[in-house]
């Protein structure tokens, strides 16, 4: 439910997202504290997130483009636009964890996707580990209550 700033009232509401331009960089935060009542601290929402790690396709959030914006990059066909040129498909580059049952405190933990290395960075504090995301325990998944901020690079269009 949804208050209205206008007549005070709870309305059904949905929540819509459009993206004009798509960036060659997208970070997604999680909410993941809700304020705890009357207390000024923050209670952590432990629910899990299944996010994909390749091939996030955003096209569904973008706007279509209109008819002069067609014939514009129709006369552009040498030099495209690519924020507004399909396909816009995102590969996960980052996971940032928060560790703890509050906002008011916790631990944060990177997972970083090192492509010069072709594998998968840990990050946590002064501890540095190689892993592979495909050989963890499911309790252990990028895709877990733990995830905090994702961040996603743009696909290069082939």
């Amino acid at each position: 439910m949804w208050n209205c700033p206008q007549c005070k009232c709870e309305r059904e509401a949905t929540k819509q997202i459009i993206i004009t331009r798509a960036p060659q960089f997208l970070v997604v935060h999680f909410k993941r504290f809700a304020h705890a009542g009357k207390t000024d601290s923050w209670k952590k929402i432990h629910t899990p997130v299944n996010f994909p790690l390749h091939g996030l396709n955003m096209e569904s959030y973008m706007v279509p483009p209109s008819n002069k914006q067609r014939d514009t990059s129709l006369a552009a066909e040498e030099h495209p636009d690519p924020a507004v040129t399909p396909p816009f498909l995102y590969d996960a580059y980052a996971v940032m964890r928060h560790l703890g049952t509050s906002g008011n405190g916790g631990h944060y933990i990177s997972l970083v996707r090192d492509a010069a290395r072709g594998c998968w960075r840990k990050f946590d504090d002064d501890r540095v580990a190689d892993f592979d995301p495909n050989k963890l325990k499911s309790d252990q998944r990028l895709q877990n209550e733990q995830a905090y901020l994702v961040f996603y690079g743009r696909q290069v269009a082939r």
